[in-house]
């Protein structure tokens, strides 16, 4: 089963949001968490809630930084620099109209960083 809990746009309100998810259901065994500000406050929100990582709950973060290297938190990291140059070339092309202006579709890589915040699913 799969939640989709969207952010309200006040990353300070992550542990709010857990203690509402696991009103909802407490058997979930991971939460990917896509906006790594979130973090600081989901993990506070676990800690309030009485559940360990990854004991109680898996853990995986949608980007890359010394928090979580530093934390042993498994992410996906992206690449900003590839990201931002394949922004400039497009731009400098329909800046010197050497390609339409029709909307691209690009899927750029991405790396499973795994670390001690994820167990095997259990059975």
């Amino acid at each position: 089963e799969c939640l989709l809990v969207p952010d309200k746009g006040d990353v300070t309100k992550g542990d709010m949001l857990i203690k509402e998810l696991l009103l909802l259901h407490e058997k979930y065994e991971a939460l990917l968490i896509m906006n790594i500000n979130f973090l600081p406050s989901v993990l506070k929100g676990l800690r309030e809630q009485g559940k360990k990582v990854p004991e109680d709950l898996s853990i995986i973060v949608w980007d890359e930084t010394d928090l979580t290297e530093c934390l042993g938190i498994t992410t996906v990291a992206q690449f900003p620099e590839f990201m931002g140059k394949m922004a400039a070339q497009r731009a400098i092309a329909l800046v010197e109209k050497t390609e339409d202006k029709e909307p691209r579709e690009k899927t750029l890589p991405t790396e499973l960083h795994i670390r001690n915040s994820c167990v095997k699913p259990k059975a």
